[in-house]
């Protein structure tokens, strides 16, 4: 609850947005969204904001709030990476199959690799999340139980392929 809806007990438009904070930070701890790694700083930054304890301090809906949620509602819609991708494909509003793109880094896979939890990452990112002491799969939040990876070859042709028709 909204600290200063306890103290005053006033229902305002500032206690929905510190609920709405909470939620973006339930959202962002519950599960992984695959979609928002790039945004997930922003989220949680927005959320925090939302959350401040001092009322004057929360940002407003139809300012700072909408810009972030904007930016997500057509990133659904169309399909297409957001725009803090640092992939060349995305600036050309090229649609980008999903399943193309790491979960962990959100950048279109060159080498492929399926891990233990059934999800296929970029080679070299799940093994950096491995050597920084992960042992968490970052899709499912269940812990790893080895980290042998399987390469992706049928993954990696069909990327390769696209990628000369669309780059």
């Amino acid at each position: 609850m909204d600290p200063d809806f306890i103290s005053s007990g006033d229902i305002t438009l500032a206690a929905d947005v510190y609920s709405f904070g909470i939620i973006l930070l339930r959202l962002l701890a519950g599960k992984p969204a695959l979609g928002i790694i790039n945004q997930a700083k922003q989220l949680v930054q927005l959320a925090l904001k939302c959350c401040n304890a001092i009322r004057k301090n929360r940002p407003s809906l139809d300012g700072e709030v909408w810009k972030v949620l904007d930016l997500m509602v057509k990133v659904n819609e169309h399909g297409k990476l957001p725009p803090l991708s640092s992939s060349s494909v995305s600036q050309n509003n090229i649609i980008i199959p999903s399943y193309f793109i790491c979960p962990i880094s959100q950048e279109i896979m060159r080498d492929p690799h399926i891990a233990e939890d059934g999800f296929t990452y970029e080679a070299e990112v799940i093994k950096k999340w491995f050597e920084s002491g992960h042992n968490m799969s970052p899709m499912t939040n269940r812990q790893f139980q080895h980290h042998n990876l399987t390469p992706n070859h049928g993954l990696r042709s069909s990327i390769q392929e696209w990628l000369q028709k669309n780059a």
